[in-house]
């Protein structure tokens, strides 16, 4: 049974959705020509009193384009005569079985839709094809389907001819479509579709998931400011999603102006460190941020290579552009050629309709940091090297190359060159990525950095106000140690500390005891005096002073049984040997 009036709530809605997404204005009829659902300034323009003339003359053609409202031939005997509000309209039947039960208008008020009506009548035709189907399916199956983010599928047209950005998400907060001028706009929402706390304030956010309708909110990021709308799309009551529309940007940052000033404090505020060597990369971090020349950073694992390349890009004129990390070593091979260019629709079996951007178009007018480069495979080095010539990017299955401006920074803890001689690694891009060399020295080489890396390690995990500051012992305990796995193993060692510490002040009873045992005993001795004695009492203390306690203190120790009799032995006082 075909009810338009039933359907009334859900058709609303979708033209709310088109209304916002075309930015303008939509109304559907009947067969009898009431209208039955429509947009607020529709209404307010042209009132619920409809010339029935021009809705037949629909009903027979499908199809009308009312281009000069008012001095049309059905436009005879309308109460606005010649003084039509419209500036243009476009009209479309809606049937069920082939027979028609109503239509749906479009509608612009003013001179700016007119000529963005016609700039895309084909796409906008389109919509109008697409939407009357659904208002069909709408009015003939009943409510179920007007609620699904389903429905929102005939208007992708629609969103992708809107110049501002749209975007479509689930009632998690996840992106699942935006429109071109959202992709151009935001490029990271195309691989990163959970990013969308990243784009918006929290409160705006929460206002969204909340289910709220929000018209022309005006939203401010460090990035830029603009007006926001959502429209909630609900299925009995329950949150199913949202569309948000937000306008093109009122003011942007200028990164040119403030690039070095601020945005660099901020992200070389992020590397910490007092040594000589972390002052000295600081500075060539803000000499080389401006630059569009490539950088390879090169260090052990985890000196935090990728903090640098963060810092570089945000101390940079492309900090409000995305910065696209990859890890070459985790991408399997035969997904590589992919993920970094992207491919085309049918470019291989199971390809997503449309085709889907590499993150190498996607980092454009940013920074892709290729880490782990030198676990590149040998025929990607070759493509790679393409995009540095040329500055251009043909997806998988494609012909027609794109144009891209990116900034490579890659980081790797192998000798390249040694590489290069074994023909592992292509002398040619390794030339052209070694342009800026940037060497991280490892922990061991800085053991100024070790006190103020603990401590802000401390200030970042210790969310227990007890935990104020480290003892003695442990800082000393820190600075014998030669850190093989550097700031990284410094950072995790700091948290199991956090975790097992009950007092206020961190003592080595609270460290891992692999890494106490890691120590060498004479330099323990020398510097810490009974510091193992008291661990080694303590963890015996934990499992006991029997056997069976012994054997299990030796296991958490890192020491065998008769290593822990023998430095029982060594120590005064040993009462409980």
């Amino acid at each position: 049974m075909v009810n338009l009036e039933a359907a009334a709530p859900h058709i609303q809605k979708l033209l709310s959705a088109i209304s916002k997404s075309l930015n303008v204005e939509a109304a559907v009829f009947d067969r009898n020509c009431q209208l039955i659902a429509y947009t607020s300034k529709y209404l307010q323009h042209k009132g619920r009193q409809v010339h029935t003339p021009s809705l037949e003359e629909v009903f027979t053609q499908d199809d009308i384009l009312v281009n000069e409202p008012g001095h049309m031939p059905s436009c005879f005997g309308c109460r606005f005569k010649e003084a039509c509000p419209a500036t243009i309209e476009l009209l479309h039947s809606i049937k069920v079985d082939d027979n028609p039960v109503g239509a749906i208008a479009l509608t612009a008020f003013n001179a700016d839709g007119q000529k963005r009506i016609m700039r895309h009548l084909e796409t906008y035709h389109a919509v109008l094809r697409d939407t009357a189907e659904l208002i069909a399916v709408l009015s003939s199956q009943g409510s179920n389907y007007g609620s699904s983010l389903d429905a929102l599928e005939p208007m992708r047209g629609a969103m992708d001819a809107s110049s501002d950005c749209i975007f479509c998400i689930d009632s998690t907060g996840t992106i699942v479509y935006s429109n071109s001028a959202a992709g151009q706009m935001f490029p990271q929402c195309f691989s990163y579709p959970g990013l969308l706390h990243r784009l918006l304030p929290s409160e705006v956010l929460a206002e969204v998931l909340a289910g709220n309708w929000i018209t022309n909110k005006l939203i401010k990021t460090r990035n830029f400011s603009a007006r926001l709308s959502c429209l909630p799309i609900k299925n009995r009551h329950q949150i199913t999603g949202a569309i948000i529309q937000v306008n093109q940007p009122l003011k942007t940052v200028d990164f040119d102006a403030i690039g070095s000033t601020r945005l660099a404090a901020e992200a070389l505020n992020g590397i910490v460190g007092t040594s000589e060597t972390i002052a000295d990369l600081k500075n060539r971090v803000r000499k080389i941020a401006p630059s569009k020349a490539s950088v390879l950073l090169t260090g052990e694992s985890g000196t935090g290579k990728e903090l640098f390349a963060r810092a570089i890009h945000q101390a940079s004129t492309r900090a409000a552009f995305p910065f696209i990390p990859i890890n070459c070593a985790a991408i399997p091979e035969t997904l590589f050629e992919s993920e970094l260019f992207g491919y085309d629709e049918g470019a291989f079996t199971g390809a997503k309709k449309g085709g889907k951007p590499g993150l190498i178009e996607i980092a454009n007018k940013g920074t892709l940091f290729l880490d782990e480069i030198g676990d590149m495979p040998k025929y990607m080095q070759a493509k790679l090297l393409r995009v540095l010539q040329d500055f251009a990017v043909t997806r998988v299955g494609g012909l027609r190359p794109t144009p891209v401006d990116v900034r490579i920074i890659a980081a790797t803890n192998q000798n390249i060159e040694e590489k290069v001689a074994k023909n592992e690694f292509r002398l040619d891009l390794f030339y052209r990525l070694n342009v800026i060399p940037l060497y991280i020295p490892p922990l061991r080489q800085r053991k100024e950095d070790i006190e103020a890396l603990a401590k802000h390690f401390l200030l970042r995990y210790g969310s227990d106000p007890r935990h104020t500051r480290f003892s003695a012992e442990t800082l000393a305990l820190f600075q014998s140690h030669e850190w093989p796995g550097n700031a990284r193993e410094l950072e995790n060692i700091v948290e199991h500390a956090i975790a097992m510490e009950s007092g206020k002040i961190i003592t080595p009873a609270s460290l891992p005891a692999s890494f106490l045992t890691r120590q060498p005993p004479s330099e323990i001795k020398e510097r810490l005096g009974g510091i193992e004695a008291d661990i080694i009492r303590s963890t015996i203390d934990k499992y006991g002073w029997n056997l069976s306690g012994k054997k299990s203190a030796a296991k958490e120790l890192g020491i065998g049984l008769r290593t822990l009799y023998r430095k029982l032995e060594e120590q005064p006082n040993n009462s409980q040997a």
